[in-house]
């Protein structure tokens, strides 16, 4: 995962923010977290949105509404009427109930009757080609046949164990789908190409039978990496994190029926994983003075009294750490679990932007008053 200070430090550039997986609890949450970069001005400073299952929801309907984005200074004025109003409409939807039995005809299974509810619901006919470049708005998932994590961004489709397929008139609302599609509650999205058209790269464990080029299985960016740690390791001077992945719950039992069994096992394993990926990112990374790359981090099970002000927005409550354990399904999320979501991603990102950049800007206002910590 890492390679030496002295190089890294040669290269990295630019600054990223990493939108997590956690279905619409995490679109919520990134979207108080991005209310309150945008009244820190640091919008304009992005280079690159890595996104992730949930957080590819917002950064992608982000990327398709960049343009019509009004900045005085370095803040959009009007984020919340072209971002925020239509991101919390879709999640007063069921979204992945529906997609269960909604284009009963559709033979490419749930996964892409899932993509076509976001066409209908929220990204309509924009494609790849359409998302901005500056900033890189990166759509991640993970191709289940290269096992490799897979970028899809205007540039086209990124797999890091192959190279760059330049396809950018996927529809967007296909690839949100194929960043969310988590098996097996979705199936993955098939994706076909021509192995010519494929930029082969130079890297590690290259796989170089053109069949992996033939066709591609999309799945659940969160099955490689939730926290879209991968994409800007080593690349990024400054790296932002929005984490609203799941904690790992405890079960009292556990049933005999091996399907479930497994699946148990698989959470497990998947959670150490993350755990492992965030303690890394923690220690080696953010909390290393010696390593070149700069940022914060904040995450939905975070401790706002760890960042140490004293005039934090919040305080850490029952009511804040039951949040982490609000459901990550598409489902329909009510006025009151939106706001508190919305609430504390921004309060958390304002203790960390302050604690760890020296971020200034306003004083920090509840983005929905009615609803406050």
């Amino acid at each position: 995962m890492s390679i030496s200070h002295e190089s890294a430090g040669t290269a990295l550039k630019g600054t990223s923010l990493s939108l997590s997986g956690g279905g619409f609890r995490a679109t919520l949450f990134h979207l108080g977290s991005l209310t309150r970069l945008n009244e820190l001005g640091w919008l304009p400073k992005l280079d690159r949105i890595v996104c992730v299952s949930g957080g590819s929801i917002l950064g992608a309907w982000l990327g398709c509404r960049w343009q019509e984005l009004r900045f005085e200074g370095d803040v959009a004025t009007n984020l919340s009427e072209v971002v925020g109003d239509p991101l919390r409409k879709l999640c007063s939807m069921r979204i992945d109930v529906a997609s269960l039995w909604s284009y009963p005809l559709h033979l490419r299974g749930n996964g892409s009757r899932l993509g076509l509810l976001y066409a209908k619901h929220m990204y309509g006919t924009a494609t790849l080609a359409e998302l901005p470049r500056a900033p890189q708005v990166e759509l991640m998932a993970t191709n289940l046949l290269t096992g490799g994590y897979v970028s899809m961004s205007a540039r086209g489709i990124h797999d890091n164990r192959i190279g760059l397929l330049p396809m950018t008139d996927l529809p967007v609302a296909m690839a949100v789908a194929a960043s969310c599609a988590l098996p097996p509650y979705f199936s993955p999205i098939h994706v076909k190409s021509d192995p010519a058209d494929w930029q082969l790269e130079d890297v590690a464990r290259k796989l170089e039978d053109p069949r992996m080029r033939k066709r591609m299985l999309l799945a659940d960016g969160g099955a490689y990496d939730n926290l879209g740690m991968e994409a800007v390791l080593d690349v990024n001077e400054t790296i932002l994190f929005s984490d609203a992945s799941s904690l790992f719950p405890a079960w009292k039992s556990l049933a005999r029926d091996r399907t479930l069994q497994l699946m148990r096992s698989n959470t497990v394993m998947v959670s150490r994983l993350r755990s492992l990926r965030k303690r890394y990112l923690l220690e080696q990374r953010l909390g290393n003075p010696g390593h070149p790359q700069r940022g914060a981090y904040w995450g939905i099970s975070s401790e706002i009294e760890d960042y140490g002000l004293d005039d934090a927005l919040a305080t850490d409550s029952e009511q804040t750490a039951s949040l982490a354990y609000t459901r990550t399904r598409l489902s329909r999320f009510f006025e009151e679990e939106q706001a508190q979501l919305i609430n504390w991603g921004y309060a958390l990102t304002d203790a960390a932007m302050r604690r760890y950049l020296n971020a200034d800007g306003p004083t920090p206002q509840w983005p929905c008053p009615e609803h406050r910590l």
